[in-house]
This record gives C-alpha cells, structure tokens and sequence, in this order.
C-alpha cells in the first residue's frame, strides 16, 4: 500500500501529515520552478559569458513558467467551471431545478468557494424543505467545512436529523452526515453511536459506491472517540499531487549516490557533470524498466478484470 508522504497542492494550502501549512496556490509550482532556474544558470555561470548560447534553454523556462501560470488555474478549475456553467444553462431555463442548484453547489466546493456552495444548498431547501440530498449535501458543509466562517454546527445538526428523518434513518450517508454534525456541536457519544450504525448499514448494503466511503468513515469515527470533529479536504485532495514516500526515497537515494558518485569521480580526474548525465539517463531507464517488469509479472491483474 503506498504511503503519501505530503501532497503539493495546485491551488490550495500544503497538508503535511496531520498538519496543514499555508500556501499560496500554484504559485508554489512557479516558485520551485524558479529555484530550479537559478540553479541550472548557477550550474553553467560559465556560459553566461556568451549569452546566444542561453537563449534557448531561457526561453524554454520562460514558456514552461507562462504555462505554469495560464494552464494549471485552468487545470484545476476545469471540470467545476464546466459544471457551474452547466448549471448555469439548466437554472436559466428552470430556476427551481434541485439537481442544477446541487451540480453547481458541488462546481463551487472543488473551488472552494464554499460560501457559494452553501448559498446554492439553502435556495435548494428553501425551494423544496423535504429535499433530503439537499438538506444531507448542506448539513455535510456546515459541519466539516475547512473554513471556519461557513461551518454552523447547529444548523446542520438540525438539517442533518430532518435529512435521517425523511428517509427513516436507513440511509448511511445521512447518518454519516449527521455523525460530523454532532461531533461538530460537540456531543461526541452521540456521534460514535451514528457512526458506528452508519458503517453497520454499509456492511449489510453491499453497495460498492458505499464501500468506497467506509475509509473516510472509518476515520471520522476515530476522531470522533478522540473528541476531535472531522474537516473534509476532498477539495484539496483533487486538486493536488502526491508525493510518495516509496518514490520519494527512491528519488532521495539517487541523489545521494549520484553525488557520493560525483564526488569519488572528481578524485580520479573526470568531471562531476558528466556523471550526473549519465545518472540521468541510468534513473529514467531503471524507472521504466522496472514499471515494465512489474507490468510483465502482473499484467493478469493490471489487465485483465477476472471476476469469476
């Protein structure tokens, strides 16, 4: 199983383990792209004496640093922006449609923009008070949002219990919801309790689209017997890359030996540089070939879906 080390966010804040360390978006790609600059002009200042020579590889870093900063907003906000506009459409045509007013609230949230997503739930319940998708996605908000000014633990504890109330307790989901909601309002018993019964209700479901939520709930009851509410950061999970730590190892290791390798180089009369080349090119043709290998040995389960 692979174990995320830290994930670099694309718009969003570092998240480092357990902790969350303020950022400023992809402005932290451009920056290490920027470091990366500096050291390649640092690693070849002899060339500056002949500035054509630089050209080149200059005005590649340029195109990569404007596509850093036009693409990856773009990148990220795609899909949502797609969303909101669909939702846009369907909402001029009928202003009371629920299933528009929830895509777009959801558009909204992977923005981040949880206060519009808020506002496009409430004009849902107000359309429609017994609406238990709107009433569930609403009280989810006001209960585990990251930002504190739209979390409202009263309200969703009442939205989340009208949400289970409509539809008989039996939906794990709600019970979920409503799980996050009490651990937010600070009755954690009561919330462990929900939990618990939701995780129960998915066992006896069988529903693979439940399945998928069990770890995520799993986690919400630990925090919960730990008197701690829950926070949902899906939004910046979606939106960021991750960093392995099987791959960050590896990666730490191949420095460390290209550089001991450098360094017993120079020793003996041959430049550094060209060691580094040559690691190079020997670290991309050991990654492919041992992704090659692992793909030859279980290609059956990479491959084939053999559910008999």
């Amino acid at each position: 199983m692979r174990q995320t080390l830290l994930r670099i966010p694309l718009d969003g804040p570092w998240s480092l383990g357990p902790w969350e360390v303020p950022g400023f978006g992809f402005g932290i790609v451009l920056v290490l792209w920027a470091v990366f600059g500096a050291v390649w002009l640092y690693r070849y200042r002899r060339e500056l004496a002949v500035p054509v020579t630089l050209a080149a590889p200059v005005g590649i870093w340029i195109a990569v640093a404007i596509a850093i900063v036009v693409v990856v907003p773009w990148f990220v906000e795609r899909k949502a922006n797609a969303a909101i506009e669909q939702a846009d459409q369907i909402l001029a045509a009928s202003p009371h449609s629920p299933e528009a007013l929830m895509m777009r609230s959801q558009g909204h949230f992977a923005k981040r923009d949880y206060a519009a997503a808020v506002e496009d739930l409430q004009t849902a319940v107000k359309f429609d008070a017994d609406d238990s998708a709107a009433l569930n996605r609403l009280a989810w908000i006001e209960a585990t949002c990251p930002k504190a000014t739209v979390r409202n633990a009263s309200q969703a504890v009442e939205n989340a219990q009208k949400a289970c109330q409509l539809t008989a307790s039996h939906n794990p989901e709600y019970l979920s919801t409503w799980a996050a909601a009490l651990a937010e309002n600070g009755d954690f018993s009561k919330a462990v309790e929900s939990q618990r019964k939701a995780l129960r209700l998915v066992a006896q479901s069988h529903d693979a689209g439940l399945s998928a939520e069990v770890p995520r709930m799993r986690q919400q009851l630990q925090l919960a017997e730990q008197d701690r509410p829950y926070r949902d950061y899906s939004a910046d999970i979606n939106t960021s890359v991750p960093i392995f730590g099987f791959g960050a190892m590896l990666f730490l290791g191949f420095v460390a030996g290209a550089w001991t390798a450098g360094r017993r180089a120079a020793l003996i009369g041959y430049q550094p540089e060209m060691i580094w080349d040559v690691g190079i090119w020997l670290f991309i043709a050991g990654v492919i070939g041992c992704r090659a290998f692992y793909c030859i040995q279980y290609g059956s389960l990479m491959f084939y879906n053999d559910v008999g």
